[in-house]
């Protein structure tokens, strides 16, 4: 198989020749794939004569004759039998489906990574004349493009065309996974107004629709603070507001990006009760990487106690900006009292979690309305139908 074997590391080290070090790399590399696949034959082989030896009836055995081969190389390897049961189909795929590719396997000229995708991949196809045809297509593939550099989502890509072209219904999954299209709303992270949309869809519908958000999160100017994600996720409510590019946040009158892009003004503040939410500041540590420095305790300042008040002091504390708020639906009996800490109430959208009050000051930065709610009638209303103002 190896006339000469490739330099062993003993020359190598300290030679300063990289080349060499390379070579033999390579060649190593070539030798180790060889050998691998030796292993998992000769795993085959042992498999068909210990089957073909026993002559014994095994139909009341606690195990069965294929347990029984998996168990003995576990045994010989020291592995688990999931393990070996692995190595034992993949070896049984060399000698009967895929004497082709495992020629190439067997010369080393083909990685071990590229064998067993390819047994598993096409584990569904039954037809002899099929796996003839992807055996030859994957070696064709191999010889002529080569498979080594390949990530294992393109390498299972590259089977699975020649598994589509030979063989339809072997691919594997196709029809259950495309039946479980769909969109998913989790609010794991509502406390911080973050919900994470999920969505199942096509391959190239998840293209077109990456390919858009790119496009859109390239339409801010350089001194926009957020990161590309940001930008594409931000692109992503622009699009569903109907936009076709994204407003910049560079702060500048001037930036020709600075034009609403639609998702502030569709959204109307409802306010009943407490207003200071209104007053917040967007909080611009939102955006731009995590440096790990901001602080990420609430921005609020308690009123000082009644014995610390001097003369030479005024009766109102200045008050900083809360960072966190969102929807704005507090009773008046819940107003705090003035010993404690000052913090806008947050606001709610009913299914996706709060609103934190920083992003109520984003929303009324964008041109969101703001709609006052008239509380309600103390005594029960008598009409048929529940007045507007109740039922806001």
């Amino acid at each position: 198989m190896f006339d000469v074997l490739p330099t062993q590391i003993t020359r190598l080290r300290g030679s300063g020749d990289a080349a060499a070090c390379v070579d033999a790399a390579v060649g190593w590399g070539r030798v180790c794939a060889a050998a691998e696949a030796q292993r998992l034959s000769a795993i085959a082989e042992f498999a068909v004569t210990f089957l073909a030896s026993v002559e014994e009836d095994m139909s009341l055995w606690a195990v069965d004759e294929d347990d029984d081969v998996v168990a003995q190389i576990g045994l010989a390897f020291g592995v688990s039998p999931r393990w070996a049961m692995g190595d034992l189909e993949i070896g049984a795929a060399m000698r009967d489906r895929f004497p082709e590719l495992a020629a190439l396997f067997l010369r080393g000229e083909i990685t071990a990574t590229i064998m067993s995708t390819v047994v598993e991949r096409t584990i569904l196809v039954t037809d002899p004349q099929a796996l003839a045809r992807i055996d030859a297509d994957c070696v064709a593939a191999v010889t002529l493009a080569g498979w080594s550099g390949l990530s294992y989502y393109k390498l299972k890509n590259a089977v699975d065309v020649f598994v589509d072209r030979h063989d339809p219904g072997a691919v594997r999954r196709v029809r259950d996974k495309q039946r479980t299209r769909g969109v998913s709303v989790y609010d794991s992270d509502a406390a911080a107004g973050i919900t994470t949309v999920a969505i199942r869809m096509t391959g190239p519908g998840a293209a077109l629709l990456m390919v858009r958000l790119r496009r859109m999160a390239k339409t801010v100017c350089l001194n926009d603070p957020r990161t590309l994600d940001q930008r594409m996720s931000d692109a992503a409510e622009a699009l569903a507001a109907d936009s076709d590019r994204l407003r910049c946040l560079c702060g500048s009158l001037t930036c020709p990006a600075a034009a609403d892009d639609g998702v502030g003004s569709r959204f109307v503040i409802h306010v009943y009760a407490e207003t200071a939410a209104l007053a917040a500041e967007p909080d611009p540590l939102i955006h731009g990487a995590d440096t790990g420095n901001a602080d990420s305790t609430p921005r609020h300042t308690p009123a000082p106690p009644a014995e610390e008040a001097t003369a030479d002091e005024p009766d109102d504390d200045p008050v900083d900006t809360p960072e966190f708020d969102s929807t704005i639906k507090t009773p008046a009996s819940a107003v705090p009292p003035a010993s404690a800490p000052v913090n806008p109430a947050a606001g709610i959208i009913p299914g996706f979690g709060i609103v934190p009050s920083a992003l109520i000051a984003a929303l009324l930065a964008k041109g969101a309305t703001i709609h006052p709610l008239t509380p309600p009638p103390i005594l029960p209303d008598d009409g048929y139908r529940i007045p507007a103002a109740l039922r806001e």
